[in-house]
Formats: C-alpha cells, sequence, structure tokens
C-alpha cells in the first residue's frame, strides 16, 4: 500500500513533470549567462530551432513522454511547449553528468514556481 508521502511524491512528480520544459526556460531567461548563449544559439539558427532542440534534450535527459501540448506557457521564450509524463522506464543513472549534482537547478524552479 502507498503511503502518504509516496501519494504525495507520485502527484508533485506528475504536475512539475508537466511542466517541466517551461520550468526549464523560465530557468534559461532567470540566468544572465545562459541567456546570453541561448541568444547567440538563436542568432545562427532561430529561436524556435532552440527551443526544439532544448525540449527533445529533456525528453531524452528525463526519458519522458509527451503527452500534450501547452498553449501559454510562463516562459517569455515560448509560444507553446509539449507537455511531458515520466515513461515506464523512468529517471535512470544515464542521466548526462551535466544534470546530475547541482541543487542550484531545483532551488531556481522551486522559487520560480513559488512566484507564479
Amino acid at each position: 500500500m502507498e503511503t502518504k508521502t509516496e501519494k504525495l511524491g507520485h502527484k508533485a512528480i506528475r504536475k512539475f513533470t508537466k511542466c517541466i520544459t517551461d520550468q526549464l526556460f523560465i530557468f534559461i531567461q532567470q540566468d544572465e549567462e545562459l541567456f546570453k548563449e541561448y541568444l547567440e544559439a538563436a542568432t545562427e539558427s532561430t529561436t524556435q530551432g532552440v527551443n526544439s532542440v532544448l525540449g527533445k534534450m529533456i525528453t531524452e535527459a528525463y526519458h519522458l513522454e509527451n503527452v500534450g501540448v501547452e498553449a501559454a506557457p510562463k516562459s517569455q521564450l515560448l509560444k507553446k511547449y509539449t507537455r511531458h509524463t515520466v515513461s515506464k522506464k523512468g529517471i535512470t543513472d544515464d542521466v548526462p553528468e551535466m544534470l546530475k549534482g547541482d541543487n542550484s537547478f531545483c532551488a531556481q524552479v522551486y522559487d520560480s514556481c513559488q512566484k507564479s
């Protein structure tokens, strides 16, 4: 039987995963260095091209499945984005090293959610 804590965890993970793309783009626009790199990448391609690549990277890094489209993102860098859910495979040890360890992303996402 699932405990209350486990139910909370599963619910929170499902809700967060639906908006993970939006949260990553909010993180990018609030980080001066990342935002500068985003703009530079967009000059070599397009913002749509950059957004598409980053969205795919999120899906692959966290083994997510697509479940729909969000047409009203909070990030100013997006016009719409694909919502996700955790796949049966889930997050595993093969997550890229760049996504492991540093909890500053999680802290900034939490802060961003509190302000919204």
